[in-house]
């Protein structure tokens, strides 16, 4: 027994189940939303934390790239001549899930050509078609 009379396996269990779901909550299609300026502004190309469509099309093809194909631990890294964005994505742990896909836990590093880089870890299973889709 665990605290309040909780046993030990359903205490970690929810620690698991937490920590899990909230690995990621983007979805494939839109990975980068958060890096994009606001529709309506003027400058979206510039703002601090903008991705330009070129950037964030790199981004996602190399992120399709080292999830297929990178050893987990190797880094996959991409650089947009034109804008000067860069990063680079490293797969950490691969895994089946409970339908049989293949999942992989990977680290995301992202500087836009303008604006303060960022850190994210995220999740993506692979689909039947080999599409990874973040979980």
């Amino acid at each position: 027994m665990f605290g309040f009379g909780v046993p030990k396996g359903i205490i970690l269990l929810f620690f698991c189940t937490s920590a899990v779901s909230g690995c990621s909550a983007l979805s494939f299609e839109e990975p980068f939303a958060s890096l994009r300026a606001p529709a309506a502004s003027s400058d979206a190309v510039t703002a601090p934390s903008a991705l330009r469509s070129s950037d964030k099309s790199l981004a996602d093809k190399s992120l399709q790239s080292a999830l297929e194909n990178a050893v987990s631990g190797k880094s996959v890294t991409w650089k947009n001549p034109a804008s000067g964005a860069q990063g680079s994505i490293t797969p950490l742990k691969t895994w089946k899930n409970d339908q049989g896909a293949y999942c992989r836990s990977y680290s995301e590093w992202i500087r836009p050509a303008t604006g303060k880089s960022i850190r994210r870890n995220g999740v993506a299973c692979r689909s039947q078609n080999a599409v990874w889709k973040t979980a």
